[in-house]
């Protein structure tokens, strides 16, 4: 039973594939003008078209392009033949070849492009998702905006619970700096921006007793990637945080431990 189906497939295939060659053979004995005519306009066609799209570019460009020029070339190439019947049963035999081939092309090449492009999504996603999955000490801070102008930050932490709040304030002689509060609205610290004697800038953070307690310094990756690395006031490394960017295009502050763990993020959506 298999090796009919198997005989029956391949006989099908070789008809399905000696079928433009039996059709070119019937129009070359039938002649009928309308197909010479046909023939005739269509290689004319294609010549016109591929001189349009010479110069063109864009996705479905690159497709055209090389159709026309295949239509073109196979209507200048049976020019010669002097019998104009078969001459336009050559050519019904040739389009047909051409066309078929050059479908299968497209579509392979469509369905590989599009694969690519599925490939490439899903390593975005997968990235983009592993580096927003948080420890169990992760969380997030959302910039508000007062009610009577201005704006703040406030802190959660993984379970969107609020932890406090950080305002850009200024000083009696005009420095900002950010003061930070606890869940109640208790002042808990501050940090300035300072310069270092060889001109680097680094953020000082301070107690509420106005005690040195760390700082933040940016720095350069080898691959040129910028973070904000952590410190102690003794100089003890401490973490340091990247600047993230979601599926949806949303930045975030993500925060890592000094061995790369990440402890939190921080996410501005204004």
């Amino acid at each position: 039973m298999n090796g009919q189906i198997n005989n029956q497939a391949y006989y099908f295939q070789i008809l399905f594939l000696s079928f433009p060659v039996l059709l070119g053979i019937i129009v070359a004995l039938a002649k009928p003008l309308v197909i010479v005519n046909w023939t005739d306009r269509l290689g004319q066609w294609g010549t016109t078209k591929r001189t349009n799209y010479s110069g063109r570019k864009g996705f479905l460009s690159y497709f055209l392009r090389p159709f026309f020029w295949g239509l073109s070339k196979i209507d200048q190439w049976t020019r010669n033949i002097k019998s104009e019947f078969t001459r336009s049963g050559v050519r019904v035999s040739a389009y047909m070849y051409f066309t078929g081939i050059f479908a299968y092309l497209a579509v392979t090449v469509t369905f590989l492009i599009v694969a690519a492009l599925v490939v490439l999504i899903a390593i975005g996603i997968a990235t983009s998702l592993m580096s927003e999955g948080g420890g169990s000490s992760s969380g997030y801070s959302v910039r508000k905006k007062k009610v009577f102008g201005g704006d703040y930050t406030e802190h959660h932490d993984a379970s969107g619970r609020k932890t406090g709040t950080s305002e850009v304030k200024q000083g009696f002689f005009g420095n900002k700096y950010v003061q930070n509060y606890d869940e109640t609205g208790t002042k808990t610290g501050y940090s300035e921006e300072k310069e270092e004697i060889l001109g680097g800038k680094y953020d000082q953070h301070y107690d509420i007793e106005g005690q040195k307690e760390g700082y933040s310094e940016g720095k350069e990756g080898l691959l040129g990637d910028k973070y904000t690395q952590h410190y102690e006031q003794d100089g003890t490394k401490t973490g340091y945080s990247e600047n993230k960017e979601g599926i949806l295009g949303d930045p975030y502050l993500q925060h890592y431990d000094q061995e790369g763990k990440k402890k939190g993020e921080s996410e501005d959506k204004t």
